[in-house]
């Protein structure tokens, strides 16, 4: 059963580049890490997939520390050309119009921190 929410906004003039950046990177750690964790799961165990390092193939526990390393490397690279572009973007939205921004207001007892981030 869906709840109806009740449709709150904000209008602001610009966000901030910090705002943008922990969202991009939240959401770049979130997708990247797991993906690249998924593809080393083969290597991890020796099935006949290895990573590939400096066009050598590496395989076990050195493949799973692999992995995560460039896992780290891209969500770090895609983070800071996603943000860079979004707020450059955002930047220059916000120069014609204001930005409106829709929300779910957070309610006590859903679990979680109830303070504001």
């Amino acid at each position: 059963m869906e709840t109806q929410h009740p449709d709150c906004r904000i209008v602001v003039r610009r966000l901030s580049g910090s705002t943008l950046f922990k969202l991009v990177l939240t959401c770049n750690a979130l997708f990247i890490l797991p993906l690249c964790l998924l593809g080393s799961w083969h290597a991890i165990f020796g099935t006949g997939v290895p990573i590939l390092v400096n066009d050598h193939p590496v395989t076990g526990l050195t493949a799973l520390l692999a992995s995560l390393f460039g896992g780290v490397m891209m969500t770090v690279g895609y983070t800071l050309f996603g943000w860079l572009a979004l707020y450059v973007g955002l930047w220059l939205y916000s120069r014609v119009k204001p930005i409106t921004i829709r929300y779910v207001p957070w309610r006590e007892g859903d679990g979680g921190n109830s303070k504001a981030a």
